[in-house]
């Protein structure tokens, strides 16, 4: 697991680069042999279960943090235990850029 990815910071994000920098992240801190950039899809929880990555609340603000400073958004500590897999967060994501338009 490597914490030490540079975020890509772009001013204007496509719905396609949104989604492979959220794999991207996923994948760099949780990858294993069994979870990489091409075994992340949006039905991969954050939990526990036979599609879950197990991440702890530890993990949980790692994951945001990365987030955050990758995409420049904020996620709330509310919304947080919300997004329980990769497509929950890949739309909130989303939804944060095209409201600040900078989802193109």
């Amino acid at each position: 697991m490597s914490n030490q990815r540079k975020p890509v910071n772009r001013e204007k994000w496509t719905k396609d680069q949104t989604w492979e920098e959220i794999i991207e992240i996923v994948a760099d801190r949780f990858g294993d042999e069994n979870l990489n950039k091409s075994t992340v899809k949006r039905e991969t929880s954050f939990g526990s279960g036979s599609d879950g990555i197990n991440i702890d609340s530890l993990d949980t603000v790692e994951l945001v943090m990365a987030f955050e400073d990758s995409f420049e958004i904020s996620i709330p500590d509310e919304t947080a235990p919300t997004l329980k897999t990769v497509g929950d967060t890949e739309k909130f994501i989303s939804q944060q850029l095209l409201a600040a338009k900078r989802l193109i």
